[in-house]
Formats: structure tokens, sequence, C-alpha cells
């Protein structure tokens, strides 16, 4: 018979909550994205953004899920996903100059 020692949180059983989880933060970090573009009015995201570290490496990881997904490897970079961050104007590739 299975136990848990994880604090009995019927959310760990079930194997849908991490998958909720998961959407969860992603959209939590798209909302920041949101944030970011109302106040810059892009979503160029440094990848050493100071004011939220944790909103540039969140774009940065989003642009490497994208080269995956096109190069036809494993991504959690969904087609929706995809959708929404093209609909607010989300560049893929960024070119230093």
């Amino acid at each position: 018979v299975p136990t848990s020692n994880s604090g009995g949180s019927a959310s760990n059983s079930g194997g849908n909550s991490t998958p909720d989880k998961w959407e969860t933060l992603w959209r939590q970090m798209y909302n920041e994205l949101l944030h970011y573009k109302s106040e810059h009015s892009d979503c160029n995201v440094p990848k050493r953004y100071t004011a939220n570290p944790q909103l540039g490496a969140w774009v940065a990881t989003q642009r490497k899920q994208y080269r995956l997904l096109r190069q036809k490897k494993p991504s959690h970079l969904s087609p929706k996903r995809v959708q929404d961050l093209e609909s607010v104007g989300f560049i893929w590739i960024i070119r230093d100059h």
C-alpha cells in the first residue's frame, strides 16, 4: 500500500497536479511579461533584467524552448503558448547589434 510522506496534501496525488502547477507558474510569468510590456512598450526583457531576474530568465527559456520546437525536439512550449506570446508581440530571435 503506497504511503505519502509529502505532508498529506491531496494535490500531490492523481498525476494532474504537476501540469496544473506548471501551467499556473507559466501564466504568472506571462502576466509579469504583460506588465513589463505595459512599462516598456515591448517584450524584449533582457536576460539579466535586474528589476526582475526571474522574468529575464523565463523569457530566455521561452526562446530556448521555441528553438527546440522548431528543431522538432521535445519542448514544453505548446502551440497555445506560442500563440499567446506572439499575440503580445513577443520576438523569438533577438539579434545583437
